[in-house]
């Protein structure tokens, strides 16, 4: 599945809102210094989903607060995640 994202580096904590357009909004804790943040990005989305770290990938946006980031996993579970993080 393949989502537009807005990250936010540098936050106090690591969060994931769920916009209504299942657009993301990521605020992780790492620093958007020498590609950091998104190593970091990759590492927080594949714990939050419990996939591999290979199963998210950055499609645009290496250099940019909005990306394009695929999570490669079933549709239904990725959906079902996305639920739990809705307020």
């Amino acid at each position: 599945m393949i989502f537009h994202a807005h990250i936010k580096p540098n936050a106090k904590s690591d969060a994931i809102v769920v916009k209504e357009n299942n657009e993301l909004q990521v605020r992780i804790s790492a620093p958007p210094v020498d590609g950091k943040a998104n190593k970091y990005l990759i590492e927080y989305l594949s714990a939050v989903f419990k996939v591999s770290k290979a199963s998210v990938c950055i499609l645009k946006g290496q250099n940019n607060p909005h990306k394009m980031i695929e999570i490669i996993a079933e549709d239904g579970y990725i959906k079902n995640v996305l639920s739990k993080l809705k307020p």
